[in-house]
């Protein structure tokens, strides 16, 4: 428990010894009475203001902290346990007066809240310089005070649970020039207070200033009681010398006001001080004590109007808000694990979302951090918002984190509202209704309220967010509007609602996001290497094409929990065992019949088989429901189709659009679609033949990965993959064998090769660089707007060049997939593979001239476009052509390599090394060795770079490159 002395208004002046002397020797005697029996380490000395009679001059001061400190220390109050702020006789009249002209005007604007918080955190030198005698004072008196660079006010931690705020209510004093009255024209800066409250834990919050707040200007009224209010368990102040009560109770809000009687006006006027016991629960206590005409200090009933002079808290009322508090806190973590948990037994984990301003997002996420803005600053900021993010993205997570720790902060409640619950407009009221009674909670003490689940296409949903808007107009509303994919990068069709809402987005996780889904869950179920697990997921939320949510980490940790490989993993495998986790929920009623996960996939691929050879891919639940049971009773399966739709769309597989329904994520149809090829041989031969897969290659990927023996794929694609290259080479018209980098000589010197090799062995990615670091420059590929576009698109066929790439990757996957499929198959397909990588390399480099001249170049349906620094403005064609080819290389493995990269390559890879003559192949192969052992690969790189020619560029060059950290030197 913790006992403070609150005194006030000294006016303290030099050779008032008839009067100021004999109070004060009082004073310190009965305060040693007093306090004799406390532990003197919990006592502290508050205050409020009027320490001098004139700020202006600095002898007062002097004098003043000669006697009171030499007192205090002996009663062991020492500077550590002192609080201070200034009152209105603390400001220099005298600067006043010579800067009136300039004083008057500031405060003749009448500033309103945002506009004096602007100028006051700007240090105006006519507010600072006022109250220059105190600011060398205060520090030498006490350590808790106002002063800092502005003077508005500072906030300090006693002890853990109890804070205190020192607030500057002179700071726009007049200090009585010329009878000027400061009341109502006092500001106060309420931003820094807001920002305080928001980043102090104590449960005990007391606010200390001299004013009363009557004084203060109507803004500033408003805004501080609401502040008291919501977060405040005291209010000490002075000021008022002509007191008709010194305290009062709020009965609804525990709320304690203590105006201080005044220490010292003449030995004739009602004086005294208080004594204030407060724990970590609130006040507990006020003692006063009053002057007498007998010169004495005693028991202050006049002040307390009670028979001991002690002013008793309700106790009950403090362990009944104790009680609500609890249940309150309960509630909303109860509520915010819910919304966080997707699946039984997984860990609970929280990561801070990106909200972001705009929706013009780039591609990189660091030319994005200037619309990036903090959850603090979104619960500090009272304008209303629109947040909108697609379904999974966390918003229902964010709406009741947002509640949650708005009630942890201040104790400022958010009334949460689900859209669903909510069909029509006339159930708001009721919904209100229902949702404060299970707080028991007043509609008044509202401070803001969250309507989830929003989205502008449902019927009567702007009918129900206006009449919220007008119901509640001095109320901040926060919406989260879930949208489409596709919505996202469009203009709301907001319909005219009397109220400005900011609109915000929530984006997609860095991946130094994901790092800390991923060690909180590997922290709790360890599934491996928490670095190799990161890459994993994230790079089978880029193959997916699906956006970097907590909800698509946690499934897919989820699903590493029985099945973690570092190598990029069968995806048919890992599809198939997160339907089973979705169709093992405990989400599916008892009653239901759990569906056959093999039922699932047979009816589901001959329904995305229909929606692939018709080309149309949104349906209705009816349509969905009908083909369905149509395909069960052709079959003799017994299924609950309604069921399978239900599971679908509860875990967003299915979303809807408008009044249609389609696949949140095309790998989905391919998923399915995989599985009907591998059970219907028509609709096979209808896929690999035309080469209709080169419209979407991952459904061969998912094809062959379901037995991994899918020898009919990969002799089809070989031959597809043959004809098209030799077609690339027949409009290119550059001969086999061409190779200009023969022609290029590595210019560089000993102590060049020496850092070139010391920056392949410090690689960011095995560095000791923190975290974030690595993360960021692990990210600075990844394509952010990529999982936005779930369109099937198809590709026209006489673009021969584009065909090849698409071919080139479905190849690559499926021979990744193919590990019992005969290996003469396999060794084929590796050599048209590797044939085609050369093929395109040869097209970069005959678009090189043009590419260097305007930096875009076209061929074929394909388009080539130069980012980032390929030499300043004053080099030569010459020079930027050189530069370009020497990146050529680069772009060929960054491009195709993750198609075909995996540890079960390594066999064939060995093998084709063996008995390969072409260098260029075999060069690429031996790196592709190395890189499928990630454990010695530096070593093994830096032995190698020491093995091959140092005049052949190319084969150099592509080796540094496959390092990713180098620095080259070329010239012709």
């Amino acid at each position: 428990m913790k006992k403070i002395i609150h005194l006030s208004d000294l006016h303290f002046r030099n050779n008032w010894e008839e009067d100021q002397g004999i109070v004060l020797a009082k004073f310190f005697k009965d305060l040693a009475k007093q306090i004799q029996n406390f532990d003197s380490s919990n006592v502290y000395l508050a205050f409020s203001g009027d320490v001098v009679l004139a700020g202006g001059n600095p002898e007062l001061y002097e004098t003043f902290l000669n006697q009171f400190d030499a007192e205090l220390n002996k009663l062991k109050i020492p500077k550590n346990q002192r609080i201070c702020i200034p009152g209105n006789h603390d400001v220099s009249v005298d600067y006043i007066s010579e800067n009136a002209i300039e004083h008057e005007g500031v405060l003749k604007q009448d500033l309103d809240e945002r506009l004096f918080n602007d100028f006051i955190s700007k240090t105006p030198v006519i507010f600072l310089k006022k109250f220059t005698n105190y600011k060398n004072f205060e520090p030498k008196f006490a350590d808790y005070g106002i002063t800092n660079h502005v003077l508005s006010g500072t906030g300090w931690l006693i002890e853990e649970n109890i804070g205190i705020y020192c607030l500057n209510t002179a700071v726009c004093s007049s200090g009585g020039l010329n009878e000027i009255k400061d009341k109502e024209r006092l500001a106060i800066d309420t931003r820094s207070l807001q920002k305080w409250i928001l980043e102090c834990k104590a449960k005990t919050k007391i606010l200390i200033m001299h004013h009363p707040i009557e004084w203060l200007t109507k803004w500033a009224q408003e805004e501080l009681k609401k502040i008291l209010r919501n977060d405040f368990s005291l209010c000490l102040y002075g000021h008022s010398h002509d007191q008709d009560f010194f305290h009062s109770i709020n009965k609804d809000l525990s709320l304690i006001e203590c105006s201080a009687p005044p220490l010292l006006t003449n030995k004739k006027d009602s004086l005294g001080y208080a004594i204030i016991s407060i724990s970590e629960k609130g006040v507990l206590e006020i003692q006063y004590r009053q002057w007498t005409q007998n010169n004495s200090f005693v028991t202050g009933v006049n002040f307390s109007n009670t028979d001991d002079g002690k002013i008793l808290t309700n106790e009950e009322l403090v362990l009944k808000k104790d009680i609500l508090n609890d249940k309150i806190d309960e509630i909303h973590s109860k509520r915010l694990d819910n919304a966080l948990r997707s699946f039984s037994s997984q860990p609970i984990i929280w990561v801070d979302p990106l909200l972001s301003k705009t929706n013009e997002i780039s591609r990189n996420i660091e030319d994005d951090t200037d619309t990036i803005i903090p959850i603090q600053e979104l619960i500090l900021n009272p304008r209303s918002n629109i947040i909108k993010a697609p379904p999974q993205f966390g918003l229902t997570c964010l709406a009741h984190y947002l509640v949650k720790k708005s009630w942890d902060y201040d104790s400022s409640f958010w009334l949460y509202l689900d859209s669903h619950n909510i069909k029509s407009s006339h159930r708001l009221d009721q919904a209100i209704k229902k949702e404060l009674s299970i707080f028991g909670i007043d509609e008044q003490q509202v401070k803001c309220i969250i309507l989830d689940s929003w989205t502008d296409i449902e019927k009567d949903s702007f009918k129900v967010l206006k009449k919220l808007s007008d119901s509640y107009k001095d109320i901040r509303i926060i919406v989260m509007q879930t949208i489409t994919d596709s919505q996202f990068f469009m203009e709301s069709n907001q319909e005219k609602i009397d109220r400005e809402f900011d609109g915000l987005h929530l984006l997609a996780l860095p991946r130094g996001q994901i790092r800390k889904v991923v060690c909180a869950y590997n922290e709790e179920k360890h599934l491996g290497d928490e670095d190799a697990l990161i890459t994993k997921v994230v790079s089978d939320l880029e193959v997916l094409n699906i956006h970097r949510t907590p909800m698509n980490c946690l499934t897919l940790l989820k699903v590493s929990e029985k099945y973690f490989d570092e190598s990029p993993v069968n995806r048919t495998k890992l599809l198939e065992m997160v339907l089973f986790v979705l169709f093992n929920m405990d989400a599916i009623p008892t009653y239901k019949a759990r569906p056959d996960l093999k039922d699932c996939e047979f009816v589901l691929g001959r329904f995305c088989e229909k929606m692939i050879r018709e080309n149309t891919y949104r349906f209705s639940r009816e349509d969905f429901l009908k083909e369905i049971t149509f395909y069960c009773s052709e079959k003799l399966i017994e299924l609950e189709v309604d069921v399978v739709f239900d599971v679908l769309y509860v875990n967003n597989i299915i979303v809807k659009y408008g009044i249609h329904y389609a696949f949140r994520f095309t790998y989905w149809i391919y998923y399915f679609a995989a599985h009907r090829m591998y059970q219907d041989e028509n609709f096979a031969n209808y896929i690999l033949h035309e080469q209709r897969y080169a419209n979407f290659p991952v459904i061969i990927e998912f094809y062959t990965g379901i037995d991994r023996r899918r020898d009919n794929a990969l002799k089809i694609l070989t031959k597809d993959i043959k004809h098209t290259c030799d077609k690339v080479q027949e409009k290119v018209g550059l001969p086999d064998g061409m190779n200009p980098y023969k022609l290029a000589v590595w210019k560089s010197t000993e102590q060049a090769i020496e850092q070139m090799k010391k920056d392949i062995a410090d690689n960011v990615l095995n560095s000791n660089l923190p975290d974030l670091v690595k993360d960021q420059y692990a990210d600075r590929g990844y394509d952010r707007i990529k999982p936005y576009d779930q369109n099937i698109h198809n590709i026209f066929k006489e673009f021969s060049l584009v065909i090849l790439s698409q071919t080139i990757k479905a190849a690559s996957r499926a021979l990744r997939n193919s590990d019992y499929v005969d290996p003469e198959i396999k060794r084929e397909i590796l050599k048209q593979i590797v044939r085609s990588w050369e093929q395109i390399l040869k097209v970069t480099i005959s678009l090189t001239p043009i590419l260097a001249a305007v930096g875009l170049a076209n061929f074929e349906g394909a388009a080539f476009l130069l980012v980032g620094n390929f030499g300043s403005a004053g080099d030569s064609i010459e020079e930027r052509i050189n530069t370009i080819l020497a990146t050529l290389p680069r772009n060929i493995v960054e491009w195709y390599k993750d198609d075909l990269f995996s540890h079960k390559m390594g066999p064939l890879l060995l093998d084709q090394l063996a008995t390969e003559d072409s260098e260029l192949k075999k060069h690429l192969l031996v790196i592709f060795q190395i890189y499928q052992r990630p454990k010695d690969w530096r070593t093994k790189i830096e032995n190698y770079i020491a093995s091959i020619s140092k005049d052949s560029f190319y084969l150099f060059n592509i080796v540094l490159i496959l390092s990713n950290q180098y620095r080259y030197s070329f010239a012709s």
